[in-house]
């Protein structure tokens, strides 16, 4: 089965449509898969993570064609890289990307949806794909998920790192349109998590404790063995053994045309929102 995030944004687009010229703005292996399938004149793939950069060429399924695209490492923030990008894409990608810009550039995420819009064709598609926040607390099984997060987060904080942060669908909405995108349309994705996907957060968390402080490591390490005790009991109390909390999202965006400049469309959220159910979170 094929990723349904995806899948959305190509069933939006429609078959048998050229994607032209192709802007990931925060790519990843994943990503970079999917777009060796489509059909494209070029592709850019952008990530701030030099490792990331290795990552993508040496993955096996992805190919670059000489001339035609690349992989870029550089920073959103940074004036002189985006000016040395082109300003014509017809389709800009930015999956998971301003969730992720909170570890690279801290409180930029409307500047960053700013300088996607200067690098969009007249008649050119953003698709944007986020995650709506994990609450502090949930009812039930679902708070061990809450529980996950916040545990996670303080680890990486602890090791002086910087988790990402989500932002709400109404936010990013309300965000493209004053930066002169109209949305088209959105789609959101609850989000199923096993057993499996929280302790992989867990073990996110975990990673961290030989970077902590030596008095905080020993305490949070016996904290997060009961955590990943509890993780199992939680889903063990579902029916089908996953809990549902949270969504992922799809958004597609045109230019609107009388925003250009100024970076304000107003009006509602457009297109429709429907609800489905996927398995897990992809990051």
């Amino acid at each position: 089965m094929g990723d349904l995030l995806f899948d959305t944004i190509a069933s939006w687009s429609g078959s048998g449509r050229s994607w032209g010229k192709l802007l990931d703005s925060g790519t990843g292996a994943h990503s970079l898969r999917w777009i060796q399938k489509l059909e494209t004149t070029s592709w850019t793939a952008i990530t701030a993570d030099e490792q990331m950069k290795e990552k993508c060429i040496s993955d096996s399924e992805v190919k670059l064609r000489s001339g035609r695209d690349s992989v870029l490492v550089g920073n959103w923030m940074d004036d002189a890289f985006c000016d040395n990008l082109d300003k014509d894409y017809d389709t800009i990608l930015a999956d998971y990307l301003i969730g992720a810009v909170d570890g690279f550039s801290p409180y930029t995420q409307d500047q960053i949806i700013d300088k996607l819009r200067r690098h969009l064709s007249p008649n050119g598609r953003l698709y944007l794909i986020g995650m709506n926040p994990i609450p502090d607390n949930a009812v039930g099984p679902a708070d061990i998920v809450c529980e996950v997060r916040r545990a996670r987060d303080a680890c990486i904080l602890l090791a002086n790192h910087r988790p990402y942060r989500e932002y709400p669908l109404e936010w990013i909405t309300r965000h493209l349109e004053k930066s002169g995108f109209k949305v088209e349309h959105t789609k959101k994705f609850t989000i199923l998590h096993s057993e499996d996907s929280i302790i992989r957060q867990v073990r996110v968390a975990s990673s961290k404790l030989g970077l902590m402080p030596p008095p905080a490591r020993e305490g949070m390490e016996m904290y997060l063995n009961d955590i990943a005790r509890r993780v199992k009991a939680a889903c063990t109390a579902t029916v089908n053994g996953k809990i549902p909390l949270s969504f992922d999202y799809v958004i597609e965006c045109t230019a609107s045309p009388h925003s250009i400049a100024l970076g304000s469309s107003g009006g509602d959220v457009g297109g429709e929102s429907e609800v489905v159910f996927r398995s897990s979170a992809n990051h």
